[in-house]
């Protein structure tokens, strides 16, 4: 599958999940946040939600290395996830 993407990291809050995402953007790695709005709503009863850092498979690797050297990663794992269609391209 040549657009397979893999969660990296599970956060509570957009703003901590963006900073990953800087992170590796920095290093010319494309991220995206899957939840960050879902995260937001707080409404009673609704099951609270984690924010997904997603990146390409083929980037994992080398975000994980990034990541590793260059801040604490307790929220980071192996999984992967189903594409969605997201175009994780930018203009």
């Amino acid at each position: 599958m040549p657009n397979s993407l893999k969660r990296i990291g599970m956060f509570s809050t957009p703003t901590e999940a963006a900073l990953f995402v800087s992170v590796l953007e920095a290093n010319g790695i494309h991220a995206m946040l899957r939840n960050d709005n879902m995260a937001t709503l707080g409404y009673p009863g609704l099951k609270q939600v984690g924010v997904e850092l997603i990146v390409h498979e083929e980037d994992f690797d080398r975000a994980c290395a990034v990541l590793d050297q260059d801040v604490e990663t307790d929220n980071l794992e192996d999984e992967s996830v189903e594409d969605n269609g997201t175009d994780m391209s930018y203009e």
